[in-house]
């Protein structure tokens, strides 16, 4: 099923592709004021649009953000999906990153490197972000009558405050606006 591109809120322009994007912006505006700059050569706009819209859709959040992948080429190394597929199966258990490692099978300070560079993020903000999509996919279907609360303890998340915090940074709504949404 295709949907459309969204993008997330809250964009962190201070590191990352982010702040690439940010000074490649700046760039443009320069440029368009200026006489015979890139914007009067159809060449150099071409590969400068491709650049902006290549950093747009790696280093802005996004619903397809996953489908593109991440690294030289796309290619993700099986550390990573390994160590992916065991945070998804494992979401609503207490998971140590040690054991996580032991999935992915390879040493904790592997399994950081290669997601830092790969997925541009921690394993374990990772697994935190894995576990706000199950709750929210888990609240969009609300097929068991679970409260909010209960759904979020399941995936970890005790503390209320926070946890409401993140899901509205995560989704830009609050946990009772998606509360059933499908099932309705």
């Amino acid at each position: 099923m295709r949907e459309r591109l969204a993008f997330r809120p809250g964009i962190d322009w201070s590191s990352g592709l982010a702040a690439s994007l940010r000074g490649q912006i700046d760039f443009l505006m320069r440029e368009m004021t200026r006489q015979d700059g890139v914007a009067d050569n159809p060449v150099a706009l071409a590969s400068l649009t491709d650049l902006v819209v290549s950093l747009v859709l790696r280093g802005v959040p996004h619903n397809y953000v996953e489908r593109l992948g991440s690294g030289r080429f796309g290619a993700v190394p099986a550390y990573v999906r390994r160590a992916e597929e065991f945070m998804q199966a494992n979401a609503a258990v207490s998971i140590r990153m040690e054991g996580v490692a032991a999935a992915a099978g390879c040493s904790v300070r592997t399994l950081d490197a290669v997601f830092r560079r790969f997925r541009d993020t921690s394993p374990l903000a990772a697994l935190h972000a894995i576990r706000l999509e199950k709750v929210h996919a888990e609240l969009r279907h609300n097929v068991t009558g679970a409260t909010i609360a209960e759904v979020s303890r399941r995936y970890g998340f005790t503390n209320p405050g926070r946890f409401t915090a993140a899901y509205r940074r995560r989704f830009g709504e609050w946990p009772a606006e998606t509360l059933g949404r499908d099932s309705r």
